[in-house]
This record gives C-alpha cells, sequence and structure tokens, in this order.
C-alpha cells in the first residue's frame, strides 16, 4: 500500500545507497514512487476509496473469443468516430 506522503519515499531511497553514482537514479526512483502517491490521492479524491482498492486488487483475467474481440474492436471503433464527429462539430 502505498503512503499518504513522500517521507518514507526519500528516506527509503536515501537509506538504500549513499553514493553519488546512483543519486540520478535513486532521484528518478522518489520521483515515480511520489508521483504515484500523488496520483492515488487524487484518484480517491475523484472516485472514491472503494473503487480505488478494487483497482488495486486481484482481478480475474478475461478469456475473449475470436468473435468477442472483433465485436469489441468494432464498438470502440465506432464509438471513437461518434466522439471525433461531435468534437469536430463542437470546435
Amino acid at each position: 500500500m502505498l503512503a499518504t506522503t513522500g517521507q518514507w519515499v526519500q528516506r527509503q531511497n536515501y537509506d538504500m545507497t549513499k553514493t553519488t553514482s546512483m543519486l540520478s537514479v535513486r532521484l528518478a526512483t522518489i520521483t515515480s514512487q511520489v508521483n504515484a502517491i500523488d496520483y492515488r490521492i487524487n484518484l480517491i479524491k475523484k472516485i472514491g476509496i472503494e473503487h480505488v482498492e478494487a483497482l488495486e486488487g486481484p482481478q480475474e483475467p478475461k478469456r475473449y473469443r475470436h468473435e468477442e474481440i472483433l465485436a469489441i474492436k468494432a464498438k470502440y471503433k465506432l464509438l471513437t468516430k461518434e466522439l471525433t464527429i461531435k468534437l469536430e462539430g463542437t470546435a
């Protein structure tokens, strides 16, 4: 589980290495972990903790037949086309 602040991330990465050769790698790790924390916090505000935990929890893999995949593809191609037409009409 992610913490609600980036403080533990900074401490963890600083303790992992104190060499300057690894500093840039650790800074990139810190940045990505803090961004993940901020993202999770904002996602909770937007959709609620129950939905976030459902997304983070175990998921059953989907198994589609070829025909089902083609139908899904056609559906979203049509929706994309409709949305594009709608957006072009408002511009």
